[in-house]
């Protein structure tokens, strides 16, 4: 029995070992094929800069008037189902 699962061992690493081959040779192959098309390509465009991160719609005070006004919305909400609980002794 010690030796089917020696077998079964040896098979399964060899064929995790051709999978993983495959799998970066094809990488390769994609990679280096699609830079070479880039490349012959005329009108390349340039690269891509990195944008600047954009302002703050709104400004601090406006922000703290919505967060009080969701926090009054939820407090609303929710205050009927935490008052039946607590009756609960939930």
């Amino acid at each position: 029995m010690a030796l089917v699962r020696q077998q079964k061992l040896l098979s399964f690493t060899a064929g995790l070992a051709v999978a993983g081959a495959s799998y970066v040779s094809t990488q390769k192959l994609i990679w280096s094929s699609t830079s070479a098309l880039a490349d012959k390509r005329p009108n390349a465009p340039p690269p891509a800069q990195p944008q600047q991160p954009a302002e703050p719609m709104l400004g601090a005070d406006e922000r703290a008037y919505f967060v009080r006004k969701w926090n009054q919305g939820v407090d609303a909400v929710f205050q009927p189902i935490v008052g039946a609980l607590s009756r609960r002794g939930l």
